[in-house]
């Protein structure tokens, strides 16, 4: 019974504590919440088509990492060296790959690749490469 006792009591003072800020979510430091890879390897199981869809995948990426623009900034070598590239979403903030987004999403995007997926922008129809 007293050990009964005890554990309220502290759990009482603990709840207490961090209602006061002692213990608040701003000391502890953020982790990621989801995390996933997937291979750009085996995307399709054709060789020329996985191969378009990952330097889709990547021109995707170099477009989000700011490393381009515009298609005249597409260069291949450049895009496809290895690299590392991480962005952190604040709560209630979303991510979109270009700037046409539901209304209920306006004003919540703070990165965006800005490309349109088109030739226009340098990625690789099916049919060329």
């Amino acid at each position: 019974m007293f050990g009964l006792g005890l554990f309220i009591a502290f759990a009482t003072s603990i709840i207490g504590f961090n209602l006061l800020g002692f213990l608040s979510p701003s000391s502890v430091p953020p982790a990621p919440l989801a995390s996933r890879e997937i291979s750009l390897e085996n995307r399709h199981f054709d060789r020329y088509v996985n191969g378009v869809f990952k330097d889709n995948i990547l021109l995707n990426l170099a477009y989000l990492d700011g490393r381009v623009e515009k298609a005249s900034d597409v260069k291949w070598d450049e895009i496809r060296k290895p690299f590392s590239y991480e962005f952190i979403l604040k709560p209630n903030e979303t991510f979109a790959f270009h700037e046409d987004v539901l209304p209920k999403f306006e004003g919540k995007i703070p990165k965006t690749t800005n490309a349109h997926f088109n030739f226009q922008d340098g990625f690789l129809p099916k049919t060329q490469a």
